[in-house]
C-alpha cells in the first residue's frame, strides 16, 4: 500500500472491501429462513446464536414489517420454515443470565484496590411467551 501524507490507501481491486464483511453478524455458522408459501425462497439468514431466540417452533417473526409463523427449525439443515400469518401477538423468550464467580484475587496498584475475578456466565432459555401488543 502506498503512503501519502501519513495515511494509508487502499489500491486493491475491490471498490469497498469492508462491505465484504457485517460487523454485525460475524457468526460464521448461518440459519437460512425459508418461506414455504413462496416456494421455499430465502428471506433471511441469521447467526445460529439467534436462531434459537428468533425462529423456534411457534415463534413470530417479524421481518421488513411482515409477520411470520415459524412452522419447523431443522437443525441438521440449518433451516427455518416461515409462513405469513396476520396474528394479533407475538412471541418473546424467556432467557436468564448467571454468572457464577469462581475465584477472587485482590491487587494493591497506585493506592487503589483492584479486585479481579474469574467467572463463568451460562445462560438459560427458560421457554417463551405470546404477548399481545399492548401487553408490557
Amino acid at each position: 500500500m502506498p503512503e501519502s501524507a501519513g495515511a494509508l490507501l487502499y489500491v486493491g481491486t475491490a471498490d469497498n472491501p469492508a462491505a465484504a464483511f457485517s460487523l454485525r453478524a460475524i457468526d460464521p455458522e448461518r440459519y437460512a429462513i425459508v418461506n414455504e408459501a413462496a416456494d421455499g425462497m430465502v428471506i433471511e439468514e441469521i447467526e445460529e446464536s439467534k436462531a434459537f431466540y428468533e425462529v423456534y417452533d411457534g415463534a413470530v417473526y417479524l421481518y421488513q414489517g411482515r409477520t411470520y409463523l415459524c412452522k419447523k427449525l431443522d437443525l441438521g439443515a440449518r433451516v427455518a420454515t416461515v409462513r405469513p400469518a396476520d396474528l394479533k401477538y407475538y412471541t418473546k423468550t424467556r432467557d436468564f443470565c448467571d454468572v457464577h464467580v469462581l475465584g477472587l484475587r485482590a491487587a494493591y496498584e497506585h493506592q487503589a484496590r483492584l479486585t479481579r475475578a474469574a467467572v463463568h456466565p451460562a445462560r438459560r432459555t427458560a421457554g417463551a411467551l405470546a404477548l399481545s401488543p399492548s401487553s408490557p
